[in-house]
């Protein structure tokens, strides 16, 4: 059986300079993949990694929506507390 890891990252803002290591690090990886949400306009060349361009307020709706409840991220940093429902939320 071939089983994948699929990690989910969310970055808003200028994406800080150690995510090109981490980047050139986990690449090409056979089995670990990762989809990167963010609202910023990037390119990545590699088979594991895929880029989705959100904004902060899309997110804020869909956590919203599941939630029957308003959700606002006070700031970029935050969306660190939602990293457990990354899994529902994406």
């Amino acid at each position: 059986m071939n089983n994948k890891i699929v990690l989910i990252q969310v970055w808003f803002g200028k994406i800080p300079d150690y995510f090109w290591h981490h980047y050139e690090t986990t690449k090409n990886i056979y089995g670990l993949d990762f989809i990167l949400f963010t609202d910023q306009k990037i390119e990545l060349e590699s088979k594991n990694y895929k880029v989705v361009s959100i904004t902060k307020e899309d997110i804020e709706k869909k956590l919203s929506n599941k939630l029957n409840s308003e959700i606002k991220i006070s700031n970029n940093k935050k969306t660190c507390d939602l990293k457990a429902s990354f899994g529902d939320l994406f």
